[in-house]
């Protein structure tokens, strides 16, 4: 009887924890369907990578925590989606605040030519790779 109630309870566990799983994996599909990203995606998580891990897309510092950096900020008309999203410090981040990325960019002391054609060819690229399937 007790090892009833147990399986039972076993059970019962196990199915909750498929449909937090299928939950987590529906909301996934749907952000990716939409051209938007979770905050925990793999998809997400490789873009904030795009320059070494832990490496701020502006100063090239390595820090412990990347901040989501919106390329085009989202009171501009930028999105959330991946083509828009850059991995950067915090000190950069909010510095940068709502400006123009590559105005506030090129006043910066750790500006360089060849880190704005990085970025701008992987802001571009990825706009292209998105928009070919269309």
């Amino acid at each position: 009887m007790a090892r009833d109630r147990k399986r039972k309870k076993l059970k019962q566990g196990v199915r909750k924890r498929r449909r937090q799983m299928m939950d987590k994996r529906r909301a996934m599909f749907e952000c990716i369907e939409q051209d938007t990203v979770g905050k925990n995606s793999k998809e997400l998580i490789s873009r904030l990578s795009l320059f070494g891990k832990g490496v701020c897309c502006y100063c090239d510092k390595r820090v412990k925590r990347l901040t989501t950096e919106h390329l085009i900020p989202l009171t501009r008309g930028g999105t959330n989606n991946l083509r828009n999203i850059f991995g950067a410090c915090k000190k950069c981040n909010e510095n940068k605040e709502n400006k123009d990325w590559r105005v506030w960019f090129r006043d910066q002391e750790f500006y360089t030519k060849e880190r704005e054609l990085q970025i701008k060819t992987y802001h571009e690229k990825s706009f292209i790779e998105n928009t070919e399937g269309d």
